[in-house]
């Protein structure tokens, strides 16, 4: 367990930047943190840790450049280091609870600076022994000012969003949920969000020791929302989706009568809560599981207001992937046939040509990648950009991925080509704290709507889990996926696996084998792509390989069973790797390959997703009588990548980048180097590891697993 002092300096500039967006922090963290020592550690009996929190925050909301008046930085070999703690601020008072959460009050003025202290709090806390009166303190003193002075349901549902993880992880007290619900002591009680937020208060906290909740709780006062001739009213009740109509959410009647066409006959909870702030003019962060619906949330509302004002380009929707690109324009040319609805695909791997010609006939809207979407701006500043410039909605789907940091330049060059004044919405199946950053491409106050279940599959879904020696797992692999065709001739499996190279050798080992198999990663072209999906969607095609390329949104109708060839690293890649099945009510099937390496990436995935997985038993011994056959297979197909050069063009495009990027033949050539020196050593470990792999018995691991689920821990 890190302690307070430790987290302090290891969030670093990026880190505290990114969670406060303070404007000094940027300057005195320009250059990073090098080192830091300051004076002595504080002890546990004169101060300890959790009071120099209170110190901390104390003299971070009073005045932001002082905590760093009070640390001492030091260039030693650019490491982080803590060694001392520097002299604590004098002021007796500031321990107090009370005292602290006045000058907190005192200083905080706005629910914006609230908001932004919220976003940074939870990781910064979660390390500390601070108590939870402190938190709540602080919050409900402000919230019960701001609130009566702030829009009720705005105001409460962007706190909501920040508190949550605190709600869950620390505990959230009285003093708090009496704020949320009935500020300032008024008669009349904040409309929540319904009773759902009562599962998120632990429950080793009391509602009945306050006499505010407990009330509430007995006469039924917490409010819920529905939405009747598409107006927004309060409720006593707790509604449904099942209530509500589409056409209680302000959507025409030609929209109403297209997806009847469609055969989409109900919203789901984030259409539901989604469209109608759309349609109001309000900018929108959604969270929801895969396969709920989440591009309709954004669709329906763009094509409604596009049918009272047509013009071009009326809207830009960004996606990381290309097939995310092409899926979302299908669905969008279906549900605007009514209106003659044009739309243009721009992604990589098409002619530059011909997709600017179609940018210059001014598409309703442009569905791409950041990557091509920014070669067309940068190429035509003074033409192509300016189709740009009037555009009223700005779609970032799968956000998550998209703010990562990886498409950053090219965001950048898009945002500039785009209006200021415009709605923008982003969508994902998870919320990272790259999400929370929205006011980078938002400069409204945002409604956040985030799908409040523990369970973050759906429960339709079948997970269960193979564990097996890492040196025979394409054996076991193809026993599988060999039976499970057998037995179930018309069903359909999608296998994710971590790179090109090895979803391109498993395709070749199991058409070798005899299967029906297709594969789906960059390194292959465009039309070779959208021909693997289309069979596979067909049924031609039974199983399909791919990297993660595939993992995200993409929405084929029935994927009976998804494969992870590996653990995912992330636990937000399983989340979307799984959830290509199971969608939209059906039933479907989660099977993931674990080796002894791989128990503590499996125990992630669990937490993250609230539960354990089932291990699937395989026959060892049948895997075993063709175990070498297979290993040859894959040899003979691993070969066969290297004698076509598989990997080449990635390789250019890499070098390309780099010298774009400033650097010279020979800087390229020595950052190659030292890449594929580092490569070869890591390989010359993996080969070891498998090889100690054989004497790891694998029923140690199956052991230990069963003696934590009788205790409890992960």
């Amino acid at each position: 367990m890190e302690t307070l002092l430790q987290v302090c300096l290891r969030l670093g500039s990026d880190q505290f930047t990114h969670k406060f967006g303070i404007p000094e922090f940027d300057n005195l963290f320009e250059n990073g943190i090098k080192c830091t020592e300051v004076s002595e550690l504080v002890s546990e009996e004169s101060c300890g840790e959790t009071y120099f929190c209170y110190h901390l925050l104390a003299t971070f909301l009073e005045d932001p450049t002082k905590i760093y008046d009070r640390i001492i930085y030091v260039d030693t070999n650019k490491t982080f280091r803590i060694e001392k703690v520097i002299e604590l601020i004098k002021n007796e008072n500031s321990k107090s609870d009370e005292n602290l959460s006045r000058i907190i009050v005192k200083k905080i003025i706005s629910i914006d600076e609230l908001y932004n202290m919220i976003i940074g709090l939870p990781n910064f806390l979660k390390y500390t022994r601070v108590s939870l009166m402190v938190i709540n303190s602080i919050y409900g003193c402000i919230l019960s000012q701001e609130l009566i002075a702030n829009d009720y349901t705005s105001s409460i549902e962007r706190i909501l969003f920040g508190l949550k993880k605190l709600a869950k992880q620390e505990g959230i007290a009285i003093l708090t949920i009496n704020a949320l619900v009935m500020p300032n002591n008024s008669s009349e009680p904040v409309p929540l969000l319904g009773v759902k937020w009562l599962k998120h208060i632990p429950k080793r906290v009391s509602l009945h020791q306050d006499v505010y909740i407990s009330n509430m709780v007995k006469k039924k006062v917490f409010y819920s929302k529905k939405y009747e001739h598409g107006k927004l009213i309060h409720t006593n009740n707790v509604v449904s989706v099942t209530d509500v109509k589409f056409s209680d959410l302000g959507l025409g009647s030609w929209i109403v009568n297209q997806l009847k066409e469609m055969q989409i006959k109900k919203p789901t909870p984030v259409q539901v809560n989604c469209i109608p702030k759309i349609l109001e003019g309000i900018d929108v962060l959604g969270c929801s599981k895969t396969g709920t619906g989440k591009t309709l949330a954004f669709a329906l509302p763009i094509l409604e207001k596009l049918s009272v004002d047509p013009y071009g380009i009326y809207a830009l929707i960004i996606t990381p992937t290309r097939e995310l690109a092409f899926q979302i324009s299908d669905q969008l040319i279906a549900l605007g046939k009514p209106i003659s609805l044009r739309c243009s695909t721009i992604v990589g791997g098409r002619s530059q040509n011909i997709q600017a010609n179609e940018l210059s006939k001014k598409p309703h809207i442009v569905v791409g990648t950041p990557g091509r979407i920014e070669d067309h701006i940068r190429s035509d500043p003074n033409g192509i950009a300016r189709y740009f410039s009037k555009i009223k909605f700005l779609v970032l789907d799968e956000a998550d991925q998209l703010l990562d940091g990886q498409y950053s330049l090219q965001l950048k060059s898009i945002f500039l080509a785009l209006p200021k004044k415009r709605q923008t919405l982003l969508f994902s199946a998870t919320i990272t704290s790259a999400l929370t950053q929205l006011h980078q491409v938002s400069i409204h106050k945002p409604y956040f709507f985030e799908d409040t279940d523990d369970i973050k599959t759906v429960d339709k879904l079948t997970q269960k889990y193979v564990l097996c020696p890492v040196g025979v797992k394409d054996a076991y692999l193809v026993y599988v996926v060999k039976n499970y065709v057998e037995k179930n001739e018309e069903s359909s499996v999608l296998i994710f696996t971590y790179t090109c190279k090895e979803a391109q050798a498993l395709a070749i080992m199991f058409n070798a084998l005899g299967f029906s198999v297709s594969s789906l990663h960059s390194e292959i072209s465009q039309k070779d792509r959208m021909s693997a999906i289309s069979k596979f969607k067909n049924g031609n095609v039974k199983v399909l390989i791919c990297t993660d390329v595939a993992a995200r949104g993409l929405d084929i109708s029935k994927v009976d069973l998804v494969i992870n060839h590996n653990v995912p690293r992330c636990t937000k890649t399983y989340l979307h790797r799984v959830g290509r099945s199971a969608r939209a009510g059906r039933v479907g099937g989660a099977l993931t390959f674990v080796t002894p390496y791989d128990i503590s990436l499996l125990q992630a995935v669990e937490e993250a997703i609230g539960k354990k997985l089932d291990e699937l038993k395989v026959d060892d011994k049948k895997v075993t009588e063709y175990a070498s056959q297979i290993l040859i297979m894959k040899k003979e197909a691993e070969i066969k990548l290297e004698q076509r050069n598989f990997g080449e063009r990635k390789k250019i495009n890499r070098r390309k980048d780099m010298i774009r990027s400033g650097l010279d033949d020979t800087e390229v050539d020595k950052i190659l180097q030292d890449q594929r020196k580092r490569k070869k050593e890591l390989k010359i470990l993996v080969v070891y590891n498998m090889e100690y792999c054989i004497f790891f018995e694998v029923e140690d691991v199956k052991n230990s697993r069963k003696c934590s689920s009788l205790t409890g821990s992960q």
